[in-house]
């Protein structure tokens, strides 16, 4: 498999989900020519997404169940793209490419787009810098595999999970529906018998899991899109909240994905649900001076102890 192959599979998938109505996935990898695994696998990679700029990429929201795909509207496409050098110069090369495989008579037309690429790529500034972070989830093939087989036969899942909140891991019994991927992780919904609610686990924190002999009913009353609190993957008791405030060069862009508040100097304000301090942690360190910790105090001295360390 080629980058080349995989893009063109992306470039005929993303349109069969992006109504954000569920649609079978044996229908999306027989529209793109390829296998169901396949097409998991390419949504694996996007949702992994290495190098992307901090916090200035909108992400792409994937709702993954046993047998169908949806992906949450995004303005991911409905802004200006701004491209650096290098990113240009992979468009310049996707279209010789192109022009290399086509017939004679339509090369002209591509030979106009080379010449408006290389145009825009002369209007790229020289020295151009980027900060990145590095967001993406860990491959969890093995774990999605498993569980997707006990969606389908609808059997209940014992799982070892350890929260980021406990020093030592809990053994759970639980009804898995679908799976949800976020910002780079993944996510699965089920219903957590202990808890007697839906819950929500990230794949990265399941130690181990052991499919049961005893089934479950299905429930049709799930609706993940409205299981994520303002883009974020949280359920279960009224959160402790975290507030941060990005500052006026980045707040448009804050703004374009996140409801907040706007205050005079130009800065943004958002409160989220805080389910884990790590993560927390790890999304106001990705803006750098950018981002401050308003509330809780417990997070600002994390974070100021996570500075030190890392300085040291």
């Amino acid at each position: 498999m080629t980058a080349i192959d995989q893009l063109r599979r992306l470039l005929a998938i993303l349109p069969q989900i992006g109504g954000g109505e569920a649609v079978p996935i044996a229908d999306v990898a027989r529209r793109a020519g390829s296998d169901p695994d396949t097409i998991l696998a390419d949504l694996r990679d996007l949702s992994d997404r290495e190098g992307d700029p901090a916090g200035f990429v909108e992400h792409l929201q994937l709702f993954i169940e046993s047998e169908r795909i949806s992906m949450a509207p995004t303005l991911f496409f409905q802004r200006p793209t701004r491209l650096n050098e290098d990113e240009w110069r992979a468009i310049e090369l996707g279209i010789a490419l192109l022009r290399a495989e086509r017939k004679p008579d339509d090369r002209p037309a591509l030979d106009a787009l080379l010449a408006k690429v290389r145009q825009l790529m002369a209007e790229v500034p020289a020295q151009e810098s980027q900060r990145a972070a590095t967001l993406g989830a860990e491959r969890h093939a093995d774990v999605v595999a498993v569980l997707r087989r006990a969606m389908r036969t609808q059997r209940k899942v014992e799982i070892t999970y350890q929260k980021g909140t406990s020093d030592a891991p809990d053994v759970r019994s639980i009804c898995p529906f679908s799976f949800v991927t976020e910002q780079g992780a993944w996510y699965l919904v089920a219903h957590c018998e202990r808890s007697e609610a839906i819950r929500v686990f990230r794949l990265d924190r399941l130690l181990a899991i052991k499919v049961l002999a005893e089934p479950f009913e299905e429930s049709q009353d799930i609706d993940v899109e409205e299981l994520m609190s303002k883009g974020h993957a949280f359920v279960g008791d009224p959160p402790e909240r975290l507030r941060v405030r990005y500052s006026a060069r980045i707040a448009k862009w804050i703004a374009e994905r996140e409801r907040g508040t706007s205050n005079a100097d130009g800065s943004f304000e958002v409160e989220y649900p805080l389910g884990d301090a790590d993560w927390a942690i790890r999304h106001v360190l990705q803006y750098g001076p950018d981002a401050e910790v308003l509330a809780p105090a417990r997070i600002r001295d994390a974070l100021v102890a996570r500075l030190k360390q890392m300085s040291a």
